[in-house]
C-alpha cells in the first residue's frame, strides 16, 4: 500500500469520528432549547451589532465576558439573521473543528491509537455534545486551551527537554492563543501559573531573562490579563452604578465547595473509566519517573506535561477560585488533556499486554478498540439529547404574537425577553437575583435590559399590577416552584393573573389591573397535624352558604414541618349519607407550586381551591374534608392525622359544613324565657306535639337552637325525663342532628332544628315527670351552665315542663 493510500486509511476513521461528534451536537442544537446562559451571548452578539461594534447591552453595561465568541455571534448573526440555530452555529463549527485538531495534536504528541481514542472519546462525551450545541463560549475556549497547551509544549518544554534555545517566533503561537482564550472566558488565565511554573522546571529561572522571553512570553500575556480584569471593572460612561460581584479568587480556600462540585466530571458514568485510565497513566508516569529521576525530564515529556496541565488547573480551581467558579464546566477547557492522558493510560495497558499476546499490536486491534470504546461511551453522549432546559425561546416567541406596545413585560430572566420581544420592563425575583443587578441612581436595575428590579410582593402589586396596564409575567417552573418566589409572591400571582402558556417548563401568565382579594365569609384557626410533615393552621371560605352551581373557594393554609414527600391534597364535599357531592384533588397551587418538601418552614403557605355545586344540588348540610395523599403514589393510603399524643385520629379532617338552600327553622310553638347555655347557645323554644305517652312508646321532640358563640369541642345533647328523685327513667343523648352536624362547627348567629325522640321504657310507672334538655362534654361529663340575668347560675338543665306517663 502506498503512502497516499495509507494516509486516506488513517483519516477515515477520523472522518466518521468527525461525522459522529458533529452528528450529536446538531441533534443536540435542533432538539434540546436554549440553555439559559446562552441568551446573555446572543443577547451580546445581538447588541455589538445594534451599537456597530461595543458589546454594550440595551441596560448600558458592557458585557466582556466571553468577548471573542460574542464577536463571532455578531458575524454570523449579521451574515445569516437571528435564530437560535444561527446563533449556535459557531458552537457547533468550533466543536467539529476540534476533533480532527485533538488527532493531529495527539498523535504528535503521543501516538496514532492514543489519538484516535481521544478523539473518540472527545466525539461522544456528553459534555463536550452539549456545548458544542450551545451559542456559549465553551467549545471554543476549549478549543484555544488544545492550541495554547500544545504550541506551549513545542515553543518552550520540548526545545528544553532536548537541550535547544527556544527562538521568540516559536513562542508567539501560545501566547496569541493564550491571549485568545482569556477573552473567551476569565478562567483560561489560569494557565499562566502553570505555565510559568512548568517552563521554570525544563528551563530555569535565566530563561525568563532573556529579552525575547521576557518582553513576548511575560509582559504580553501579563498584558492580555490586565487589560482582561480592566474590562470586568470598567464603568458605563456617564452613569454611576455597582456591579454585585465576587473576587474570582479566594484566600483561604472552599475546598470542600470545590471538591463537590468537580466531582461529577470524575464520576459521571460514561467519565469514570476514562477516570481510571488518568490514575493508571499517572502510575506508569511515576515509575519512569523512578527510572529517569526527578527534574524537566519528567515534566517535558508529553504524556506527563498534559496530566500536569489538568491536574494543576483542577487543584488551582478547588484551591484558589472563589466559589462562584468552583464549577466542573470549568474543566471543560482541559477536557481533551484529560482524555489524552486517560488513552494513553489505556495505550499503556494494552501495550504492557501486546508484549505477552503480539496479536494485539495489529491495525485491527486498533480499529477494534477504537469501535469499543466508541459504542461504550455513545450512551453517555446520546444521554445529552435528553437535556431538559426551559423553552424560554417558544415562550417568548408565542408572547410576541400577542404583545401590544402598551403592555408590561416582567420575568426572572431578562435576557431572554431582550433577544426575542427587544424589551424588558421589570425583573421579579425575591432571591437568586442578587448578581444579576446593578444601581443607578439609586434605583436597582437588570444587567441585561435595564429592567426595574421587583422584589416582593408588595412591590409587585403597587408597582406593576395596579398600573392598569396588561402584564406578561415569564417564568420557568423550577424558579416559579422553589427558587426566585415566596409563597406569598405565588399566591399573589396566582390570585390577580391567568395562566395562559404552559408548555416546555416555562410559564406564562397575563393580568390586567389588580382585583381586591375576596371577602372570606369564614376564617378559622386549627391546628391538624399529618404524621408530623405538615400541618394545617386554619382555613378560610368566601361562603359557607352556597347556592347551587355556586363556586366556592377555599383558603388552606399550611405549616410545612418535615414533609418526606411531595403531597396532594384532596378536599371533598360530603353529605349526610356519606355520598360525595363535588370534589377537588390534586397538588398544591394548582401543580404549580406543589413541591411540599421545599416549602419555607418558617411560615405558612396558602393553597387555595375552588369547588363548584351542582346545579341540582338538594337543600341540605355537607361536610367538607380535606387530606393528603402521596403526589407520585395516588393509590398509597392518605397521610394520618395525629392527635397531641401522636395518636392516630383518622385520613380525613372536617373542616366545615356547607349549608346549601335550607331555609331557617320555623318558629317554634313553645317558646323559652330561660335557655342560655353558658353564654354559648340559647334554647328559643321547642316543638312537643304531645304531653302524654304510653309507657314503652316514643316521645318526638324538636329543640331550636340560636348559637351564641363558637364552640371550642363537640358537645353531646341530653334529653331526659326525670323522675321524683331526679333520675332519669328515660332519655334521649346523642349530638346534635344525629351527629350529622357536630357544635364545634355551629355559626354564631346561625338558628337550627334539632329532632330528637324519647324511648319510654315499658317499666316506667304511670306518673308525671318532668322534661330537662342540656348539653355537656362526652369526655368529661361536665354540662353547660343555665345563666339567667346577668350571669346568674340557674342550674345545668333547662325544664320543658311536665309530660304524662300511661299506662300501655
Amino acid at each position: 500500500m502506498d503512502r497516499r493510500s495509507s494516509n486516506r486509511w488513517e483519516w477515515l476513521p477520523v472522518a466518521l469520528l468527525t461525522a459522529l461528534g458533529i452528528g450529536l451536537r446538531l441533534a443536540y442544537l435542533l432538539r434540546v432549547p436554549p440553555f439559559l446562559d446562552e441568551y446573555s451571548s446572543m443577547l451580546t452578539g445581538m447588541s455589538i451589532l445594534r451599537t456597530g461594534g461595543l458589546p454594550r447591552l440595551p441596560s448600558g453595561v458592557l458585557y466582556p465576558s466571553g468577548s471573542l465568541f460574542s464577536y463571532l455571534e455578531a458575524a454570523f448573526i449579521g451574515l445569516f439573521g437571528f435564530s437560535d440555530t444561527v446563533a449556535r452555529l459557531p458552537s457547533l463549527l468550533i466543536g467539529g473543528l476540534t476533533l480532527p485538531v485533538l488527532y493531529l495534536i495527539a498523535r504528535r504528541m503521543l501516538n496514532r491509537q492514543v489519538a484516535l481514542l481521544s478523539v473518540a472519546l472527545l466525539a461522544v462525551a456528553p459534555e463536550a455534545v452539549v456545548w458544542g450545541g450551545r451559542a456559549r463560549m465553551y467549545s471554543l475556549l476549549q478549543f484555544l486551551v488544545l492550541l495554547t497547551v500544545y504550541f506551549f509544549y513545542y515553543g518552550v518544554l520540548e526545545p528544553g527537554r532536548a537541550g535547544l534555545p527556544t527562538r521568540s517566533t516559536k513562542a508567539w503561537p501560545w501566547v496569541v492563543c493564550f491571549l485568545a482564550a482569556i477573552f473567551s472566558q476569565d478562567e483560561a488565565i489560569l494557565l499562566l501559573p502553570i505555565f510559568w511554573l512548568a517552563a521554570w522546571i525544563v528551563r530555569g529561572f535565566p530563561w525568563f531573562l532573556r529579552p525575547g522571553v521576557l518582553l513576548g512570553q511575560v509582559l504580553w500575556p501579563l498584558a492580555g490579563v490586565g487589560v482582561r480584569y480592566w474590562l470586568n471593572e470598567i464603568r458605563v460612561p456617564g452613569q454611576v452604578y455597582v456591579l454585585t460581584h465576587d473576587a474570582f479568587f479566594r484566600f483561604p480556600p472552599a475546598l470542600a465547595h470545590g471538591l463537590i462540585k468537580i466531582a461529577p466530571f470524575f464520576t459521571a458514568p460514561w467519565a469514570w473509566p476514562v477516570t481510571l485510565f488518568f490514575v493508571i497513566a499517572l502510575l506508569y508516569q511515576a515509575a519512569r519517573g523512578r527510572r529517569q529521576g526527578a527534574g524537566g525530564n519528567l515534566i517535558s515529556n508529553p504524556s506527563t506535561f498534559l496530566a500536569y496541565v489538568f491536574l494543576a488547573l483542577a487543584a488551582a480551581i478547588v484551591l484558589v477560585v472563589n466559589t462562584p467558579w468552583q464549577d466542573d464546566r470549568y474543566l471543560f477547557m482541559a477536557l481533551p488533556q484529560f482524555l489524552m492522558v486517560g488513552a494513553w493510560g489505556f495505550d499503556q495497558v494494552v501495550a504492557t499486554l501486546a508484549r505477552r499476546r503480539p496479536a494485539l499490536k495489529s491495525e485491527w486491534t486498533t480499529v477494534a478498540l477504537v469501535i469499543a470504546v466508541t459504542l461504550a461511551a455513545l450512551p453517555g453522549g446520546l444521554s445529552a439529547l435528553r437535556r431538559y432546559e426551559p423553552d424560554y425561546s417558544a415562550a417568548y416567541r408565542w408572547v410576541a404574537a400577542q404583545l401590544s406596545a402598551d403592555d408590561l413585560v416582567a420575568t426572572v430572566r431578562p435576557a431572554p425577553a431582550a433577544v426575542y420581544l427587544g424589551r424588558c420592563d421589570f425583573l421579579v425575583a425575591e432571591d437568586k437575583y442578587q448578581e444579576f443587578v446593578w444601581q443607578l441612581n439609586g434605583v436597582w436595575l437588570d444587567r441585561w435590559a435595564g429592567a426595574r428590579v421587583i422584589e416582593s410582593p408588595a412591590a409587585f402589586r403597587d408597582e406593576v399590577l395596579k398600573r392598569e396596564q396588561r402584564v406578561w409575567l415569564v417564568v420557568d417552573e423550577d424558579r416559579f416552584e422553589s427558587v426566585a418566589f415566596s409563597p406569598e409572591m405565588v399566591a399573589l400571582i396566582l390570585q390577580q393573573m391567568d395562566l395562559v402558556w404552559h408548555q416546555g417548563g416555562v410559564l406564562v401568565f397575563r393580568g390586567q389591573g389588580y382585583r381586591p382579594p375576596p371577602e372570606m365569609a369564614v376564617r378559622r384557626n386549627l391546628d391538624a397535624d399529618w404524621a408530623g410533615q405538615l400541618r394545617l393552621t386554619g382555613y378560610a371560605l368566601n361562603t359557607d352558604h352556597p347556592e347551587p352551581g355556586q363556586e366556592v373557594l377555599l383558603q388552606l393554609f399550611w405549616q410545612a414541618v418535615q414533609p418526606e414527600r411531595n403531597y396532594a391534597v384532596f378536599v371533598h364535599v360530603v353529605g349526610a349519607d356519606g355520598r360525595g357531592l363535588t370534589q377537588v384533588d390534586g397538588r398544591p397551587f394548582l401543580g404549580l407550586y406543589s413541591m411540599t418538601t421545599h416549602w419555607p418552614r418558617d411560615r405558612a403557605v396558602t393553597d387555595e381551591r375552588r369547588l363548584t355545586l351542582p346545579t341540582d344540588t338538594p337543600p341540605g348540610r355537607y361536610r367538607l374534608e380535606v387530606g393528603l395523599y402521596d403526589a407520585d403514589d395516588p393509590d398509597a393510603e392518605p397521610l394520618p392525622l395525629l392527635d397531641a399524643q401522636g395518636r392516630e385520629t383518622g385520613r380525613r379532617l372536617t373542616l366545615d359544613y356547607l349549608q346549601v338552600g335550607l331555609p331557617p327553622p320555623p318558629e317554634p310553638p313553645q317558646r323559652i324565657a330561660e335557655g342560655n347555655l353558658g353564654n354559648m347557645v340559647r334554647l328559643v323554644g321547642y316543638d312537643l306535639p304531645r304531653t302524654e305517652v304510653a309507657a314503652g312508646a316514643a316521645l318526638p321532640l324538636t329543640l331550636t337552637w340560636e348559637v351564641l358563640d363558637t364552640f371550642a369541642a363537640d358537645y353531646t345533647v341530653f334529653v331526659h325525663l326525670v323522675g321524683p328523685e331526679d333520675r332519669p327513667l328515660a332519655q334521649a343523648d346523642s349530638q346534635p342532628l344525629g351527629g350529622t352536624y357536630p357544635t364545634r362547627f355551629w355559626d354564631t348567629g346561625e338558628r337550627l332544628a334539632d329532632p330528637y325522640t324519647v324511648d319510654v321504657p315499658a317499666s316506667v310507672p304511670p306518673g308525671e315527670y318532668e322534661l330537662r334538655v342540656g348539653m355537656y362534654l362526652l369526655a368529661t361529663g361536665k354540662r353547660l351552665s343555665l345563666l339567667g340575668a346577668e350571669g346568674r347560675v340557674l342550674g345545668d338543665s333547662i325544664s320543658l315542663g311536665t309530660v304524662w306517663v300511661k299506662n300501655p
